[in-house]
Parts: C-alpha cells; sequence; structure tokens
C-alpha cells in the first residue's frame, strides 16, 4: 500500500479507507515511540506529499482508523462520522 499511496501523491487525489493506524496523534501527525515501521513510514509519505488527513473525531471507539486524505483541503467539506 505505502508504494502506491507514494506513486499516487503528487496528483491530484482523495484517498480514504481503513488505515488502521492507531499510533498516529492526527493534530499533529505524529507516531507513538512503539508505532511499527509501516506507521513511521506512512506519517513520512502524508507529509511528503503535503496530504491533509481531514477526520478528527474517533472513528472507533476512542481511536481515528477511518481516514481521508487530500492535498487540497478544501477538496473535503462536511466530513460526519
Amino acid at each position: 500500500m505505502l508504494k502506491l499511496l507514494r506513486e499516487v501523491c503528487h496528483k491530484q487525489v482523495l484517498i480514504l479507507g481503513d488505515f488502521n493506524y492507531s499510533d498516529v496523534d492526527w493534530t499533529t501527525y505524529t507516531a507513538v515511540s512503539s508505532a511499527s515501521h509501516d506507521c513511521c513510514e506512512f506519517i513520512n509519505i502524508v507529509e511528503d506529499y503535503f496530504l491533509t488527513q481531514h477526520v478528527l473525531c474517533p472513528t472507533r471507539c476512542d481511536t481515528i482508523l477511518d481516514l481521508v486524505f487530500s492535498r487540497e483541503p478544501e477538496l473535503v467539506s462536511d466530513l460526519e462520522v
């Protein structure tokens, strides 16, 4: 999945799904110290390609697992969980 993400991130794109990166704080785009390598790499890709993560409230229990990304923040509005 990370390879595919790198391939499409330079385009105008909307990426959404259940990513299962529970170790990420999406308000600061940081991972806990015990996060997996894939999780850290995912955050690096998000930052490298200037993606905005639009889901800011928990989608399962107290965790944000379902994510919506875009390169253009104004592309997404009125998001409901």
